[in-house]
């Protein structure tokens, strides 16, 4: 199995933690991996204020040697292609399966999870359990646009929602784009929209 450590950056990062944290003390993906406050010294040693918009801001793909866009915060011209599939999530996806019954073909499903948190900077597991593999999901994807997926794959998106919004939501699946209905007139919209 490919070791994902190199991909490790050498950035000196901050965690997030405390109680109702996503990512615990030591975990690199939590403020200063996913989220920076102002003031921030980035990579080159610049310290970087902004007032506009207050509180924190999104760091996980800013290109820190781009001057321009850390110091305006108008990232959304950032040159960083978004990730569609990562390494992280090929290995989380071998233990979910794996966690969820699947033969182990490719090595230990414990050593592709494991592999993930070292990466993170926090301790590995000791034994493969489904809610570990999706809590690390959870904290390893943030705002990749995975979340709504995976809670629909566990079964679990209606609880998820209404926790959080006090109303379940519209349905499962997404709604289809007027664009697309213009093209083909018999398509019919997903319910709920």
């Amino acid at each position: 199995m490919i070791s994902i450590a190199a991909v490790k950056t050498s950035r000196t990062r901050t965690p997030r933690s405390g109680s109702g944290a996503l990512v615990s003390a030591g975990d690199v993906r939590g403020l200063g991996g996913t989220f920076i406050t102002s003031p921030y010294v980035n990579e080159a040693g610049q310290t970087i204020t902004w007032a506009q918009p207050p509180g924190p801001a999104y760091i996980k793909y800013l290109d820190q040697t781009n001057t321009q866009n850390t110091t305006s915060r108008s990232w959304v011209a950032q040159p960083n292609n978004w990730i569609v599939l990562r390494y992280a999530d090929v290995l989380l996806m071998y233990a979910e399966a794996v966690a969820n019954g699947a033969p182990e073909t490719a090595g230990s499903a414990l050593d592709a999870l494991n592999q993930v948190r070292t990466r993170a900077g926090l301790a590995p597991f000791g034994a493969l359990t489904l809610d570990d593999v999706r809590a690390e999901r959870r904290r390893e994807f943030v705002f990749e646009g995975q979340r709504w997926f995976d809670l629909v794959r566990y079964g679990l998106l209606d609880q998820a929602i209404t926790a959080k919004t006090g109303h379940p939501p519209k349905g499962h699946l997404l709604p289809i784009a007027q664009s697309e209905r213009d093209l083909n007139p018999q398509l019919t919209q997903n319910p709920g929209y």
